[in-house]
């Protein structure tokens, strides 16, 4: 069987050890085919995207309630900003969210 994994997924495999690292293995193997309904972050990873590819000002990354009135993205907001705030540079290939 091939599968592909993202590289949360990666991560969360590597930094466990012994029953929880079999365990999350297993998760991944059965979790569901990915549904853009179910995807929590889906328009907070869109819109700093277009925001980068579009070279508005990074302020208008903060204007989280122009995508969303969920406040539990707020936090993710506000480390995307320290980020940023020290230097924290990304490029994006076309096409990719």
């Amino acid at each position: 069987m091939n599968q592909t994994i993202s590289l949360t997924q990666f991560v969360d495999i590597v930094t466990k050890a012994g029953t929880p690292k079999a365990s999350k293995v297993r998760e991944i193997l059965t979790a569901q085919e990915y549904s853009p309904a179910f995807d929590f972050y889906k328009a907070l990873r869109e819109h700093i995207i277009s925001v980068h590819q579009t070279n508005k000002p990074k302020k208008t990354i903060l204007n989280i309630e122009s995508i969303t009135s969920d406040g539990k993205k707020i936090p993710s907001m506000q480390s995307y900003r320290l980020l940023m705030s020290h230097g924290g540079q990304f490029t994006f290939s076309k096409g990719t969210v």
